[in-house]
């Protein structure tokens, strides 16, 4: 799998968890407690479980995603660029 896959999946299926939040509102304490739910394992190994590469790709693509230019996205895309080398 290129780095150009590896980035548009990301970009299709990538779900990061949310932080923080209103923990005052009746809706926030309606939901299932947080006890429940095993969010001990990082959002970045699940998705890269979902896609089939590593955790650390996934990282990478992220910061792809939210600090490179749209001209330097579309070069990764293309294959022009690594994911490591932006």
């Amino acid at each position: 799998m290129t780095d150009a896959d590896i980035l548009r999946l990301v970009k299709v299926c990538d779900e990061r968890r949310t932080r923080g939040g209103d923990r005052k509102s009746s809706e926030a304490k309606s939901k299932v407690p947080s006890g429940t739910i095993d969010n001990s394992e990082p959002s970045a190994n699940k998705t890269a479980e979902t896609i089939g590469t590593k955790a650390h790709k996934i990282k990478d693509a992220r910061i792809v995603l939210t600090k490179a230019s749209p001209e330097t996205q579309k070069q990764v895309e293309s294959g022009e660029k690594s994911i490591r080398k932006v």
